[in-house]
């Protein structure tokens, strides 16, 4: 875990909250959960990326995106704190331990304004919902059919 900023902007706070809006560092495989980066901009900028990621445990990357790849329109954020939030409506992990990052870069994530990673814990629990073995859950479903030859 560490940090990189150059005091354009700041994250002072990655947190995670459940559908109630109630931070948390545990959640349901299946169930809602929003990724918080709260920051704190020290003058204004424009055309910027917000972007999180998940790392496993054993340190594998799991999963991580940010606001261009979303395709949201420009992002410009005016001197003050504030906060951009990820909405996960069905949390896709299997249950164990993870650790979330997140970053503020340029609109070509080439120059980072501040970056904290793998500083936010997530433990993610079987929940009601059964799930399969791995990191993550893929949706899908079975069908299973005899070869037309075989009747």
């Amino acid at each position: 875990p560490g940090r990189t900023t150059n005091r354009d902007i700041e994250i002072t706070r990655v947190e995670l909250r459940d559908s109630d809006g109630t931070t948390t560092q545990t959640a349901e495989h299946g169930r809602a959960i929003q990724v918080v980066i709260r920051y704190k901009a020290h003058r204004d900028l424009h055309d910027i990326a917000f972007g999180y990621g998940i790392h496993a445990e054993n340190g594998a990357h799991v999963c991580g995106t940010h606001t261009q790849i979303a395709g949201l329109p420009r992002v410009d954020i005016q001197k003050g704190s504030g906060e951009a939030v990820f909405e996960i409506d069905e949390l896709p992990l299997i249950a164990g331990n993870y650790e979330v990052s997140a970053a503020i870069a340029d609109k070509h994530i080439q120059h980072i304004f501040d970056r904290r990673d793998r500083d936010t814990r997530l433990l993610v629990r079987r929940g009601s919902i059964r799930s399969g073995v791995g990191l993550v859950e893929i949706p899908g479903s079975w069908r299973i059919r005899p070869d037309e030859s075989t009747t």
